[in-house]
């Protein structure tokens, strides 16, 4: 067609390309047998049977025996399981990324992007903290702040501990309203507020009334209040400003 350009190519530089080719063929199949998952001669017999309970994740526990290698999951079942079975090392990838961070692998952005890069792709139990709320909702540029709207998500939910959800919820709020305008921190309180409503066995407006008690801005405590008015027909006023 006429939208095709020829580019003629000297032997020489066929060659190199093929050469390329072939290194990168052969470094492909130097990992593939590498990580080849045929299963390690476990000495317990009960342990082998293991692989028929979780499937492929056994897999994963295989390659990292006979590899001498570390597990690295976010499922703390997983990783109690890969100790367990096979006495391996395992770490969680959130832990991970706070040793980066306070080892300055990774400064604080790149830290609050993976955690929310995380919880957009479904990774839902994370341990987070204000500072780290507050520097995901600032480093999430999008109109709506999605990537931020699921790492709130991170709080609330079933089998979630109210006491130290509605701490950090709390603690993030008077980050907010101390360090950001005040529109933008009403938009990040109000994101948090709905992520912790979600607290199991709690009356919504009774979970926002908590919620306002451990704030110590008053600022924070006024919001959450018109916030529950205007979301929760029977809510009554909060206390926590009086």
């Amino acid at each position: 067609g006429e939208d095709i350009v020829r580019t003629v190519h000297s032997e020489d530089a066929r060659n190199s390309q093929r050469a390329e080719i072939d290194d990168v063929v052969a470094r492909i199949g130097e990992s593939v047998s590498s990580v080849d998952i045929g299963m390690p001669e476990f000495e317990d017999v009960q342990v082998r049977k293991m692989a028929d309970l979780i499937g492929d994740q056994f897999d994963t526990i295989s390659v990292a025996k006979r590899e001498s290698g570390t597990v690295l999951s976010l499922d703390l079942r997983f990783r109690q399981l890969a100790r367990a079975v096979a006495s391996l090392n395992a770490c969680g990838i959130d832990a991970l990324l706070d040793q980066l961070l306070e080892k300055d692998a990774i400064d604080t952005e790149h830290h609050a992007r993976s955690f929310t890069d995380l919880a957009v792709q479904g990774c839902g139990v994370l341990s987070v903290n204000a500072g780290l709320l507050l520097d995901a909702f600032q480093s999430d540029q999008s109109d709506k702040k999605r990537g931020f709207q699921s790492l709130a998500r991170c709080l609330g939910g079933p089998n979630a501990d109210p006491k130290s959800h509605l701490k950090v919820a709390s603690d993030f709020a008077d980050l907010t309203f101390r360090y950001l305008p005040s529109l933008e921190a009403q938009s990040a309180v109000g994101h948090v507020l709905r992520a912790v409503v979600r607290l199991d066995g709690f009356p919504a407006d009774q979970v926002v009334l908590a919620f306002a008690a451990g704030c110590r801005d008053y600022r924070v405590r006024r919001y959450a209040s018109e916030w529950a008015r205007g979301h929760f027909l029977y809510c009554s006023p909060s206390t926590a400003e009086q």
